[in-house]
């Protein structure tokens, strides 16, 4: 479960603070096609630890639990899912993004960029950060609850 996370998230923050800064010197097709590459390979990496979290989480967790309010642990716990759920869902985005516009690039169905690229390349931005920060908002969830916060 912890290696699941450290990999997913720590790949999350790899992309935001390194991938793309690094990639401030290409331009055009060039660039699209190391983020395209990049981004889909993560992307296979990240959903299976998407998968291994889920299966190791539902084993883990105590099932009265789940979704009970009624305790603080509940609770705690229930937040928690709510972040993984947003997690998933921003990560289903992303997936929807890259395969939608750098498939056919790496493909070579697409010779060229299209001309909304920059937007297209800002909204992936945007939606790694945003999954970065849901990611790093739930180990710190777990890192209070653990200590008993």
């Amino acid at each position: 479960h912890l290696i699941s996370s450290v990999i997913w998230i720590g790949g999350l923050i790899y992309v935001v603070f390194v991938l793309f800064p690094s990639i401030n010197n290409l331009q055009g097709l060039e660039r699209a096609k190391v983020i395209g590459f990049a981004l889909r390979r993560f992307s296979l990496i990240a959903w299976h630890c998407i998968a291994l979290l889920l299966i190791s989480g539902l084993i883990r967790a105590p099932h009265k639990l789940m979704f009970n309010i009624t305790t603080q642990y509940g609770v705690i716990l229930t937040i928690k899912h709510l972040f993984v759920i947003l997690a998933i869902i921003s990560f289903v985005l992303l997936s929807i993004h890259i395969n939608k516009h750098f498939k056919p690039l790496l493909n070579d169905y697409q010779i060229e960029l299209k001309k909304d690229y920059p937007q297209i390349e800002l909204k992936l931005k945007f939606l790694y950060s945003a999954n970065m920060i849901i990611g790093i908002t739930i180990l710190l969830i777990v890192f209070l609850f653990n200590f008993g916060f």
